[in-house]
């Protein structure tokens, strides 16, 4: 599908995103990682201007998204403990960074759920004029 510019996924068992990554028009997508996914195939997506990761507690890692050189907008969905953020200091063009809370481990309180080293990349970003958005 070369010309697909949109797509949505629900990837509800192990898959080779290989596929995806060859949609070179692709700007914007929203991959509900239903399991633990390896996404550094995306990396190839050199267009992708907006990505949203539901269940983003089950993505590896996040050091592929350095090669997005237009992305833009990130929204991640799930746990935000179990990722290293790190990674969004090298996305040139971001603009906008949600971590929204939708997954807690059982008997914490999300008030207070600390975000660790997180907090420091989010301040980072936002001191850089990112748009920071957290609940």
């Amino acid at each position: 599908m070369p010309a697909l510019a949109e797509l949505f996924v629900e990837v509800r068992r192990q898959a080779d995103l290989a596929v995806v990554a060859r949609c070179a028009r692709l700007t914007a997508a929203s991959l509900d990682c239903r399991v633990p996914l390896d996404l550094s195939p995306l990396a190839a997506l050199r267009g992708l201007q907006t990505l949203e990761l539901l269940h983003a507690e089950n993505v590896a890692d996040l050091a592929w998204l350095r090669a997005l050189p237009e992305l833009t907008a990130l929204r991640l969905h799930g746990d935000p403990q179990a990722l290293d953020l790190r990674p969004l200091l090298d996305v040139p063009a971001l603009a906008s960074v949600a971590l929204l809370r939708t997954a807690f481990v059982e008997g914490t309180n999300p008030s207070v759920l600390a975000f660790g080293d997180n907090a420091l990349v989010l301040a980072a970003l936002f001191v850089r004029g990112v748009a920071v958005e957290t609940r």
